[in-house]
């Protein structure tokens, strides 16, 4: 890339003239606004942010490796389904750098946040709807109220109980 000017419009062409200020030069990093995928780099037109280079060179690399500023740490990866988590050859990144078995007693959303909303969406539903077998539209607003309900203490206490988990090596299954 050449250096970037801002421009103006000459007052007697009206034609635009890049001679202002320089705005950016050759080897300046800058941002672009682009699309996560788990390993497509994209195209200089049209820019991704593969998450595969990320974790394979920030995290895998450099972070835990031996030596690193966490070595001999674990890492735990969360999908949750959305797209880049699951190209494959992310995922083979992912599997081969990610060597300790990780099972549901890891997943924060497993450990603690559904089986609370569980109890508390059955205790809704029975409040509101009796002992009864419930439509669908009320099983989903039933559903909504104890997602807006849900405090976000519930959460970190469920990435305290994994930390804890995995820190004592501990399974549940």
């Amino acid at each position: 890339m050449k250096t970037l000017r801002e421009s103006r419009r000459d007052p007697n062409t009206q034609k635009l003239k890049y001679d202002g200020r320089i705005l950016r030069s050759k080897g300046d990093l800058y941002k672009v606004d682009c699309c996560v995928t788990g390993s497509n780099h994209g195209t200089v037109e049209n820019p991704k942010f593969p998450l595969m280079a990320y974790f394979e060179h920030n995290v895998f690399k450099d972070l835990v490796k031996p030596g690193g500023k966490y070595d001999g740490y674990t890492v735990v990866i969360h999908g949750d389904n959305a797209g880049p988590h699951n190209d494959a050859t992310y995922l083979n990144i992912v599997k081969d750098c990610c060597t300790k078995p990780q099972g549901p007693h890891m997943n924060v959303l497993d450990l603690s946040v559904f089986p609370n909303m569980s109890r508390r969406h059955t205790q809704l539903a029975r409040d509101h709807y009796g002992m009864h077998v419930l439509k669908e539209n009320q099983i989903f607003d039933v559903a909504q109220q104890v997602y807006d309900d849900l405090p976000s203490s519930m959460i970190a206490s469920g990435f305290i109980q994994a930390h804890r988990r995995q820190k004592n090596n501990q399974t549940w299954w």
